[in-house]
């Protein structure tokens, strides 16, 4: 799997590959457990989930403006 992504102030569209991550479903719901339970911490970063969400945003901007968005 790729992701494309256009670099802020240059008209041009780069395709990086994206890291695979071997893990199962379940292992969410156990880190969910151990968050809940007071054992070790998040594997699920707020940082992480900022990110992931300014990526998102800029594509819905992106997509209705038909310009490339900066998001970092």
């Amino acid at each position: 799997m790729c992701i494309k992504a256009a670099k802020a102030g240059k008209n041009v569209i780069t395709e990086e590959p994206l890291p695979e991550v071997k893990t199962d479903w379940v292992d969410f719901y156990k880190n969910v457990d151990d968050i809940l339970n007071g054992r070790p911490e998040s594997k699920i970063k707020i940082s992480e989930v900022r990110r992931v969400i300014a990526v998102m945003e800029a594509s819905w901007q992106s997509a209705r403006s038909g310009q490339a968005i900066p998001f970092e």
